[in-house]
């Protein structure tokens, strides 16, 4: 039981992160409407396919940056059962709140609302797989040069 401690540890962490990103940081981030002028601007060239991209990177973009990050730093920090724990962390960011919204609004997701949580699912695995690979290629005693 004690091998599976960090990965059940770093799939709690993305779980109570996503659900928090979700119901609190998204909503408050579409209420400060930072991104509105740019929104506005590509109003203005009248493409529906546009407004609707811009909708789905305006609405997921708190998501994407906090698992983007998130993953980087537990691909710099992570030493052992490194693949279990990132799959982990990003399957509880990306898929619990879905489960948890489908469970207690009985909503039944649809191919549109799993297809943005892989989205989020693979930024966290490539993100940090990145950032793990960048570390394994520094060498082990790399000190800053005095001169």
């Amino acid at each position: 039981m004690k091998q599976f401690l960090p990965s059940i540890m770093w799939f709690t962490v993305g779980s109570i992160l996503g659900q928090f990103t979700e119901s609190v940081l998204s909503p408050l981030w579409m209420r400060l409407g930072l991104l509105l002028p740019l929104g506005h601007w590509l109003d203005s060239f009248d493409s529906k396919s546009l407004d609707l991209s811009w909708l789905i990177v305006d609405a997921w973009l708190v998501s994407w940056l906090l698992v983007a990050t998130l993953s980087i730093l537990g691909g710099r920090f992570i030493r052992h059962h490194f693949m279990s724990c990132l799959l982990a962390f990003g399957a509880g960011f990306a898929f619990v709140p879905l489960v948890l919204r489908a469970y207690l609004y009985s909503h039944i997701p649809t191919f549109a609302d799993y297809w943005q949580h892989g989205i989020i699912f693979f930024i966290a695995i490539v993100c940090g797989i990145w950032s793990h690979k960048h570390v394994r290629r520094l060498p082990p005693n790399a000190a800053p040069n005095p001169n």
